[in-house]
């Protein structure tokens, strides 16, 4: 199969576009945490019903996240004045080697998406022997 510009689509990418009728994000969208939001759980502690993970305390009660995490830590009850009206999330830092891989997969989508050599390209530069 080919792409708009005409050139060949790999395996994936062919594949997507048949199926989806559109063609293969070149990037992937940056994940957002999911946020739980359970019928009828509240946290024990600061009473909130949504966060990003369901924790238990030690007497088997469902807490946030937050409270968990602050109770695991200090041993002592998260104090309702930490309380936020929504959830903190983090952008975190982009090592060496996500950077890395990154830029190798850039390079790989632009091989992909590079005409494919012809026979008669191969013969004249000597590439085929047999």
């Amino acid at each position: 199969m080919r792409n708009t510009a005409g050139r060949h689509l790999c395996n994936t990418c062919s594949f997507q576009k048949k199926t989806n009728r559109h063609n293969r994000p070149l990037l992937r969208p940056k994940r957002r945490p999911v946020v739980t939001q359970r019928k009828d759980t509240q946290c024990v502690n600061c009473l909130t019903d949504t966060t990003t993970l369901w924790r238990r305390n030690s007497a088997g009660e469902p807490v946030c996240n937050a409270c968990g995490l602050y109770y695991k830590l200090h041993q002592v009850n998260r104090p309702l004045a930490m309380k936020k009206d929504g959830i903190q999330t983090r952008n975190r830092r982009v090592t060496n080697k996500k950077k890395r891989t990154a830029d190798q997969s850039e390079a790989e989508l632009s091989r992909l998406f590079t005409p494919p050599l012809m026979a008669s390209d191969c013969r004249s530069t000597g590439g085929w022997t047999h």
